[in-house]
């Protein structure tokens, strides 16, 4: 948060609430800190500079570290963050789209390019007290919000999914802070001053309950920041933009293809081809066809054959070399056939990748009938890099 251009950073708050965010106070030379009288807060909502994520450039990726939490068997508490953003993104009226990423690191660096969403299970990690139950780092300047990381105090808490502490109703208001949105009061140490916690999931404390959804504030707050324009779609419903899972093409927007991602889902993938190689940040493009033309497909370390490149470091093969008849440089896996290729296309005596769209028609009534997808490399996130902070925190007295 910023405030007449100056970083606003945390200060210790202590509260008989149950649950709560700390409000943050402003890194000055002051004379006095002088408490705010409680003063019911008379707006719809509350945003935190007013900024938002280009959504219509491309989806928010988050990331999420895979070991989860310490108290939660398999990955039921990382399904639960998928489901809290997914109900950000299904608020009606609002056009939000976030990809899931794969897997992320465990800290906070607003440098590394990375949405991380992660449980801080010794307390070094992200500083929080005891009474911390999560942080959302995210830019202070204003305008386009370009990253943010959410740590959740996984050594003074126990978590649960539907039980003890609650992952997605947490998440959910930790998501609401990433996508730009404040506490609506106008004091946060007195209650008093903000709306109920019934038209607020963003209310300063939580209640003990089973948050599964923005309530009318957060739903107002989050139309006013993510405006469908005239002819979008919902981005809960096809057509689905790049990054965004579907079944076969007729599911993606214009002239997206409907490609396997690293795990295997099939997500909406941008054409590309020797003459514009350029996927954005998130992705590659990997050729797979003799005239020139691929889809951009997210990969995460070393590329596969096919994939654009400019070192040999870059793939998995250990060569990056021009292919004049595609007017570009690939990582080269040699080849004889099109057997050589694991169900690629051997060009020019090496191999092309596998094609992973999904070209089908839509079924009957909506929906696709495709199921089978060709495996691709595991995804990488890179997204803008951040250099200033904010601190928000959900804290249990």
């Amino acid at each position: 948060m910023q405030a007449n251009g100056r970083l606003l950073l945390p200060r210790a708050v202590c509260s008989s609430a149950a649950v709560r965010f700390m409000k943050p106070f402003v890194l000055a030379v002051v004379s006095s800190f002088v408490a705010t009288p409680a003063v019911a807060f008379d707006e719809a909502f509350k945003t935190i500079d007013g900024s938002a994520w280009d959504v219509d450039t491309r989806p928010i990726a988050y990331v999420m570290d895979p070991a989860g939490s310490d108290d939660v068997e398999g990955d039921g508490e990382l399904q639960a963050l998928r489901d809290a953003w997914r109900a950000w993104v299904c608020v009606p009226g609002a056009k939000v789209r976030a990809e899931d990423g794969g897997a992320g690191p465990r800290e906070v660096n607003l440098d590394d390019g990375k949405n991380t969403l992660f449980w801080d299970e010794t307390g070094d990690d992200c500083g929080m007290g005891g009474g911390t139950l999560g942080i959302t780092v995210a830019p202070v300047d204003a305008g386009t919000r370009r990253s943010a990381d959410i740590c959740f105090n996984g050594r003074d808490h126990t978590w649960g999914v539907g039980t003890n502490t609650d992952v997605q109703s947490i998440a959910l208001h930790e998501i609401g802070h990433l996508l730009g949105l404040d506490h609506p009061c106008d004091n946060d140490d007195d209650l008093d001053s903000c709306l109920p916690l019934s038209q607020a999931l963003m209310f300063p404390t939580w209640g003990n309950t089973l948050d599964r959804e923005p309530r009318s504030s957060d739903i107002a707050g989050i139309v006013s920041l993510y405006p469908l324009g005239e002819g979008d779609a919902s981005s809960c419903t096809a057509p689905f933009a790049q990054g965004e899972r579907c079944g076969c093409n007729d599911e993606c927007i214009g002239d997206l293809q409907c490609a396997a991602d690293p795990s295997g889902e099939l997500r909406c993938s941008r054409p590309c081809s020797a003459n514009d190689r350029d996927c954005g940040d998130s992705s590659v493009c990997i050729f797979d066809s003799a005239d020139g033309t691929g889809l951009c497909i997210r990969v995460d370390g070393e590329r596969p054959a096919g994939s654009s490149c400019t070192l040999d470091n870059q793939c998995a093969s250990g060569d990056c070399g021009a292919v004049i008849q595609l007017g570009s440089s690939i990582c080269q896996v040699a080849c004889s056939a099109d057997s050589d290729c694991d169900g690629g296309v051997c060009f020019e005596e090496v191999c092309l990748a596998a094609s992973a769209s999904q070209a089908c028609e839509g079924a009957e009534g909506g929906g696709c009938g495709c199921t089978s997808s060709s495996p691709v490399p595991s995804s990488s996130v890179v997204m803008a890099l951040g250099l200033l902070a904010i601190l928000r925190r959900r804290r249990r007295a």
